[in-house]
């Protein structure tokens, strides 16, 4: 049993999964919400339990061949930001956040899709944890994550923005066009550090040319589709 953070510094702290704290998962896998990747050892996990892990002697074992053999270290300062990112999420109840950017985020998706989200299912997901509809994901101009030939977007919120609890506000500073003067801003900057949008808007893997939307802050990989794609979008 595998628990993915999902919007939360836990899932297993989420009562979808949460049984009595009898259920728990063997392993936790940590990623970018972090600032750094890795997977955590439950040892008394739903499935280590049964693999005789319960004797404390196997366990330091294991842990001492872990350490010898697999692992490899993290930079101090890595490892501080990453705590205190975890420290974060739990002083401002970021499990609780993830519920509330859920629902505005769904919220205003629902009523911007209009006759496009009816008959159909457009937004999936738990929490922060948010999946829509490819071509519905496209009308905000926002980048989003792909995998290859999937029909849904992933969007990424983050857990420490006030704006995203409210869906008037995500209209207002992040989606909406009110938000056009903000992307410009931010692509002035992007201009002024010698950067630009980092992946496709089209199909999420690296945007490597240099034809990019500095109202929206939108680029794309060039190849033939994406091109294409990219530039019949509509600006903010």
């Amino acid at each position: 049993m595998t628990a993915i953070r999902c919007g939360a510094p836990l899932v297993s702290q989420r009562p979808e999964y949460f049984e009595d704290g009898s259920l728990q998962p063997d392993m936790i896998a940590f990623g970018k919400g972090t600032g750094i990747s890795g997977v955590a050892i439950n040892f008394n996990g739903l499935m280590m339990r049964h693999l005789a892990f319960h004797k404390q002697e196997l366990i330091r074992q294991s842990i001492r061949f872990w350490r010898s053999m697999v692992t490899r270290p993290i930079a101090i300062p890595v490892l501080i930001e990453a705590l205190g990112i975890l420290n974060l999420a739990k002083a401002e109840d970021w499990p609780a956040r993830s519920e509330q950017i859920g629902r505005a985020f769904r919220e205003f998706i629902l009523r911007y899709a209009g006759d496009d989200g009816h008959g159909k299912e457009i937004v999936r997901g738990l929490g922060a944890f948010i999946a829509v509809d490819r071509e519905i994901s496209k009308k905000f101009n926002v980048m989003a994550a792909f995998r290859r030939r999937s029909a849904w977007a992933r969007w990424i919120p983050k857990l420490n923005s006030a704006a995203a609890v409210d869906s008037q506000a995500i209209e207002r500073y992040i989606v909406g066009v009110d938000a056009k003067p903000l992307r410009q801003t931010l692509a002035k900057e992007a201009q002024k550090q010698g950067t630009k949008p980092l992946w496709c808007w089209v199909c999420g893997i690296d945007a490597i040319v240099e034809d990019w939307c500095r109202t929206c802050f939108l680029g794309h990989c060039g190849t033939q589709d994406c091109a294409k794609g990219f530039h019949a979008h509509n600006c903010l």
